[in-house]
């Protein structure tokens, strides 16, 4: 799960590559993550979880798969090109 003490951000789950499906917990979490393998990110819920930030998807091969979370793309602070 994430935020979790093994997960603290969406980030540090995708760094584990064993890490699929990657769960959020309720609540807001604030981050942009550049996603450079294929996974699946899911929420607690579209009402439930919001990620204020982007999922931006990098490599030809690279699947992500989305499930109920809300993304809030204005709040992201900062862009990856």
């Amino acid at each position: 799960n994430v935020p979790s003490v093994g997960y603290p951000t969406i980030a540090a789950a995708l760094d584990d590559a064993t890490c699929d499906p990657i769960q959020l917990a309720a609540g807001t979490i604030a981050e942009n993550v550049a996603v450079s393998r294929s996974v699946s990110v899911v929420g607690s819920g579209s009402t439930a979880t919001t990620l204020a930030g982007w999922l931006r998807v990098r490599g030809a091969t690279t699947v992500l798969a989305i499930g109920s979370l809300r993304i809030d793309a204005s709040a992201a602070t900062a862009d990856l090109c």
